[in-house]
């Protein structure tokens, strides 16, 4: 079922993104507000089975993918999300989102994606967040 609140992130995954971002941030690979308006697109899930956060950043110009396996941050060998799915996160194509999800028939998933969109404009920032079983199943 999709959400669109983060509020079902469990507090512990939440602040286990948090900082692995910050981790990827002081290592100078979360640098992706470059201009005036510009939009950031995030997925991050938790691999029930292995324990493994597994995620991508990105925008129009850059992007970042990384894993968590036990703490240990690696942004170099893992693709955690197809490019449709991605495809969908940037067009935030939630109908589609739903009717893939719902089509799929799976009520448990070992891997539950939460995407938040960062919208960046003259006027502030604005930001959206929904969550949705995996999609690549």
């Amino acid at each position: 079922m999709i959400r669109y609140s983060n509020k079902q992130q469990d507090k512990r995954f939440a602040q286990k993104n948090y900082k692995i971002r910050a981790e990827l941030y002081e290592k100078g690979k979360l640098n992706f507000f470059k201009k005036e308006i510009d939009t950031l697109w995030i997925l991050e899930s938790l691999i029930m089975e292995s324990g493994i956060t597994v995620g991508r950043i990105w925008n129009k110009d850059d992007n970042i993918e990384y894993s968590s396996p036990a703490g240990m941050l690696d942004s170099a060998k893992y693709k955690p999300f197809s490019q449709h799915v991605c495809e969908l996160i940037e067009n935030w194509d939630t109908l589609k989102i739903k009717i893939e999800e719902n089509a799929r028939g799976v009520v448990f998933d070992s891997k539950h994606v939460y995407a938040t969109r960062v919208i960046k404009t003259l006027k502030g920032i604005k930001i959206e967040y929904l969550s949705f079983n995996d999609l690549n199943n």
